[in-house]
């Protein structure tokens, strides 16, 4: 996640294998589906979603309230005429950053 340290050399090498592993069933799916707690955790599988020009949704859960979004869908899979939508990142006025530090159990 950016804002976050990968630290050793053996988490490094870890942390590539994963991402690899994360493109890798980007590629092979033609949906994805993300349950996470943090803009951070979403942010690379969205990228790399659009990249790969594949359907997103993504399902944040917080204590009282929740979001459900879709983000961008490859034009070729729009219907005529339609606009493809943008990835909610990809349009950020945010720059990725690291959330959870300072943060309460509360917000």
């Amino acid at each position: 996640m950016p804002g976050h340290g990968s630290g050793t050399e053996e988490a490094k090498k870890e942390l590539i294998d994963n991402m690899n592993r994360l493109e890798e069933l980007i590629k092979e799916h033609d949906v994805i589906f993300l349950l996470t707690d943090s803009r951070e955790s979403r942010w690379l599988p969205t990228v790399m979603a659009n990249l790969h020009k594949k359907i997103c949704f993504t399902v944040a859960l917080g204590f009282e309230t929740y979001l459900v979004m879709r983000h961008g869908v490859p034009a070729s899979l729009s219907k005529e005429g339609e606009m493809r939508l943008g990835c909610y990142f990809c349009n950020d006025v945010v720059a990725p950053r690291n959330s959870l530090s300072d943060r309460t159990l509360d917000q």
